[in-house]
């Protein structure tokens, strides 16, 4: 059966039924320009349809892979510590935050994630103290799928908002009878 759907047949008399839980987090605004919108939707790609097995570990650094202008992600200006430099990470970090939330709502085991240092009020897509920065040569954001079924991932960037959702669908601890 497919995973990412619940797979097999319907439900009838006496059937065990299946949940679906949907956690999903949305950002509105994406940063940086073109460059930072690109790099969005090439992270993304990365996670879009990404499925978390029992007792797996995701590591958003090893689903998307470096940050390089041969991996087409694109060098964007962005402001820290009060100077415009060039970014490579700009929108990939916006993406890793907003997968954090509904991860977090799901109550699977956080293993690694760290804070921005250079929060501003200027990320309007998550609040202090709720990102989850990453890096290619360093800061990861990794998570443990405790539950007992599997965490599919769906992400989708348009018209300048992002959503991802982290889906899961298991056997309720009841029967589903519909006469």
């Amino acid at each position: 059966p497919d995973q990412r759907r619940g797979g097999g047949g319907g439900l009838g008399p006496g059937r065990q039924g299946i949940g679906l839980l949907q956690f999903g987090s949305g950002a509105r605004g994406h940063s940086h320009g073109d460059g930072g919108v690109a790099n969005i939707e090439q992270s993304l790609a990365k996670l879009q349809g990404q499925i978390i097995n029992p007792g797996q570990i995701f590591s958003f650094n090893d689903i998307v892979g470096p940050r390089t202008e041969e991996n087409e992600f694109q060098q964007v200006p962005v402001v820290l510590k009060d100077k415009v430099e060039p970014d490579i990470e700009a929108g990939v970090r916006q993406v890793a935050t907003t997968l954090y939330k509904p991860i977090l709502l799901l109550g699977v085991k956080i293993i690694e994630r760290e804070i921005s240092d250079y929060y501003t009020p200027a990320l309007d897509y998550c609040k202090q103290g709720l990102e989850a920065t990453v890096a290619t040569s360093g800061a990861d954001f990794k998570f443990q799928n405790t539950l007992d079924f599997p965490v599919l991932l769906e992400g989708i960037a348009e018209q300048g908002s992002l959503t991802i959702k982290a889906l899961g669908i298991r056997e309720l601890p009841y029967k589903i009878d519909i006469r």
